[in-house]
């Protein structure tokens, strides 16, 4: 029993996503506040959040319907749209136990998108959650998009057609899961794969499997709006 607790320790301490979302965030110490720096008009706005170890991005619906393979994303009336990558398992499971938690460690396992659709301003919808915010030119933002595209897997439709592969409702209201293309394992968490979506676009930020190290190195980046 010691043993497993340890274990558990361990783990929620030094990985993953999809694990500790099981965990709540502390309120902000204040309410998120918009960025006082104005958007410029050729800007895209997007937002970095972390629900204390699982991080992932908001993007604007209308950045994503700039690409056609984003059809299936179901997002044709919605203004953001939230993104996270971690292990289905841990995902879809209430509850957690040891061999699921080594499973995430140490053998490649399923894992899908999360993908949540909402109206309502970023900074109202994450009151529990830490959020920091960019603006990219349309190019960066495209180039992200074009990233997270890789992310997901596809399936040939009845007319020959590659479609994602749609796994039904989400953790959440107007959410959904999608077949992921990549394996999750340590260390490629949400972490590191949030990273990366934010280096494609030409964010300078340093691969960590650690959420708060990664708002760290993201509050440090001059690209910060604030």
């Amino acid at each position: 029993m010691k043993g497993d607790s340890f274990l558990l320790a361990l783990t929620l301490l030094s990985t993953s996503c999809s694990i500790t979302s099981y965990i709540k965030t502390p309120r902000p110490a204040a309410p998120h506040q918009a960025p006082a720096t104005q958007m410029a008009e050729d800007r895209v706005r997007i937002q970095v959040y972390s629900h204390g170890w699982h991080a992932g991005l908001v993007l604007p619906a209308s950045a994503l319907r700039r690409h056609a393979w984003t059809e299936d994303l179901q997002i044709a009336q919605n203004q953001y749209v939230e993104l996270g990558w971690g292990s289905e398992e841990f995902y879809r499971t209430e509850g957690l136990n040891t061999p699921m938690i080594v499973r995430g460690l140490f053998w490649p396992t399923a894992a899908v998108m999360h993908i949540e659709r909402f109206d309502e301003s970023p900074y109202q919808h994450y009151p529990y959650s830490q959020l920091e915010t960019f603006d990219l030119t349309e190019e960066e933002a495209d180039r992200l998009v074009t990233h997270l595209s890789r992310s997901f897997a596809r399936s040939k439709d009845g007319q020959g057609k590659l479609r994602l592969i749609d796994l039904g409702p989400g953790l959440k209201p107007n959410s959904s899961y999608y077949r992921s293309r990549s394996k999750y394992f340590y260390p490629q968490t949400c972490n590191i794969w949030t990273a990366n979506l934010l280096r494609a676009a030409g964010i300078q930020v340093r691969r960590t499997t650690r959420s708060p190290k990664l708002m760290e190195e993201i509050r440090e980046s001059p690209r910060l709006v604030r």
